[in-house]
């Protein structure tokens, strides 16, 4: 039994996309802008997005029970989302914070937390 291993790599040179030229700008499309020119729509939240203000969480956290006691406690039930990734907590909010709120949401969750 034989198989193409074609299929299995990745493409890893530029001038293969046929947007790029050999010397690695841009080709601009006939009666385009320029890509460097327009907005990026992920920098951006959107009005869809109900908790567009990311910070992920340094504490590491074993007990998601008890995570979201502390923040429902905290925040309100329904007001924040909190998704993990790679063993951390990434806690989403409607407004953006400011500096130093992440340290004493940490804190205040680590009281809630350890009771």
């Amino acid at each position: 039994l034989s198989f193409n291993m074609y299929f299995f790599q990745k493409a890893s040179s530029r001038t293969s996309r046929p947007d790029v030229l050999r010397d690695g700008s841009e080709k601009k499309a006939d009666g385009l802008a320029p890509a460097s020119t327009l907005s990026n729509p992920v920098s951006t939240p959107t009005s869809t997005d109900p908790f567009p203000h990311k910070k992920v969480m340094r504490a590491k956290y074993i007990d998601q029970s008890k995570l979201k006691t502390s923040l429902d406690s905290i925040y309100g039930e329904g007001n924040y989302l909190v998704k993990e990734r790679a063993n951390r907590y990434i806690i989403m909010l409607p407004t953006p914070m400011k500096d130093g709120d992440l340290n004493r949401l940490e804190q205040r969750v680590r009281l809630h937390y350890n009771d």
